[in-house]
């Protein structure tokens, strides 16, 4: 089952993970294109055939 992820983009990004975590998470913005990066890895791997 593929989980459904967020990019945001947008002013104030180096304060995700910081202001208001109770609401947006502790989630920091490098943690975040980390995942991203990954995501984009595994789909060019399934699509080859790889995994």
């Amino acid at each position: 089952m593929m989980k459904k992820i967020e990019i945001m983009n947008g002013p104030n990004l180096n304060l995700t993970g910081i202001r208001q975590p109770e609401i947006y998470g502790s989630e920091t913005m490098e943690e975040g294109a980390n995942i991203a990066g990954f995501m984009r890895v595994a789909k060019a791997m399934m699509a080859q055939g790889i995994i």
